[in-house]
């Protein structure tokens, strides 16, 4: 995700960073920034965006295969969902033409198409926005679960039911979704057109709405920084360790009563690791916080340095990750899903060469 919501506004000048240094100061310079931009926002983040969503639609197909009874189901399926449509808004067309192709701004559009460029934009970056603080507060959910599960083993069932779940993903989604209305209203086109040169550029730029309300915008930067990439992830690594330490004493003891070594159950192990991966995407996450001069790019943000920019792409990488590599964890520690992948594939294939012989 754009983990901040610095990308909306467009810098009149590369010469300045934030810091009102000169760009001839800075560690990376301008021509060197976009061919690093182009490479990441035109290669490596497609490539790994569309692996991810590959991913993503086997793991649903798997899932929902094996039944949506289950509440560890339900949640990975709505992370699923979640990843699928953050890595597709994430990448959209519209955020490439302006950040990349005309380096912020929309370079010689016509007006017409300079306002459908932006609502396009807009209408994406909120997306990006509102499932990625979804896929990165799930995870909390996932590691509740487990809790649950561990802790409670003969009474689960009874405490998290699939409609339980259900509605636990529902308030998550929606609080997400009514977080980001306000934000996608900071924003206006811009249109200029020069008739000396014939050229004309659309940019964006701060709305009344948000020059006017300094203190709506930092309650909402905080409550997203805090939730997404601080409480959440401290609650889950909590929660994780809690889980290790409940399961090897759960272990030791079964072990000294049966004079066997006892497994980790697998759905545990998975949970486990999808939450492991999340922690490593939502740690990369708090840089910016600890390093400001060199990621920094937040809300207020309107002019980051180079480097900031070049940095802001590689955390979105992480995140990226994240929400890619989960059909891969499926596979490979959880035997009934390798199982399941593969007469999904098998059934697949049978139905190609049945439609071949029709033909």
């Amino acid at each position: 995700m754009d983990t901040y919501l610095g990308d909306l506004v467009f810098v009149e000048s590369s010469n300045w960073s934030h810091s009102g240094v000169m760009a001839d100061s800075q560690i990376v310079d301008d021509a060197t920034t976009w061919i690093i931009l182009r490479i990441l926002m035109l290669v490596v983040t497609p490539t790994l965006s569309v692996m991810g969503v590959v991913g993503n639609c086997f793991s649903i197909a798997i899932l929902t295969r094996q039944g949506l009874k289950k509440s560890s189901h339900i949640l990975l399926v709505s992370l699923a969902v979640s990843d699928i449509t953050y890595l597709v808004a994430f990448n959209s067309v519209p955020k490439i033409i302006y950040e990349v192709v005309g380096r912020r701004k929309f370079d010689c559009f016509s007006q017409g198409h300079c306002h459908v460029l932006f609502v396009l934009f807009v209408f994406f970056t909120y997306f990006d926005y509102v499932f990625w603080s979804t896929s990165f507060t799930l995870p909390t959910l996932i590691t509740l679960e487990r809790l649950v599960v561990i802790f409670f083993p003969l009474s689960c069932h009874r405490i998290v039911t699939p409609s339980r779940t259900w509605f636990a993903v529902s308030v998550v989604f929606l609080f997400w979704l009514s977080v980001f209305v306000y934000p996608s209203l900071w924003y206006k086109l811009r249109y200029v057109y020069f008739n000396g040169t014939g050229m004309s550029i659309g940019f964006l730029e701060r709305a009344d709405l948000y020059q006017n309300n300094a203190n709506g915008i930092d309650a909402i930067e905080r409550l997203n920084i805090y939730l997404t990439i601080l409480v959440s992830p401290i609650l889950t690594v909590v929660g994780c360790v809690v889980i290790l330490i409940k399961v090897k004493l759960v272990s030791i003891k079964r072990k000294k009563m049966t004079k066997r070594e006892v497994s980790t159950n697998r759905t545990t192990k998975m949970l486990l690791a999808i939450c492991g991966v999340y922690v490593v995407a939502a740690s990369v996450s708090n840089l910016p916080l600890y390093l400001p001069d060199y990621f920094s790019i937040s809300l207020t943000d309107a002019s980051p340095t180079n480097m900031a920019r070049v940095m802001y792409q590689v955390i979105n990488i992480f995140a990226i990750i994240n929400s890619s590599c989960n059909f891969v964890v499926y596979v490979v520690l959880n035997k009934s899903c390798r199982r399941t992948f593969w007469v999904i594939v098998l059934t697949c294939h049978r139905h190609r060469n049945n439609h071949k012989r029709r033909i």
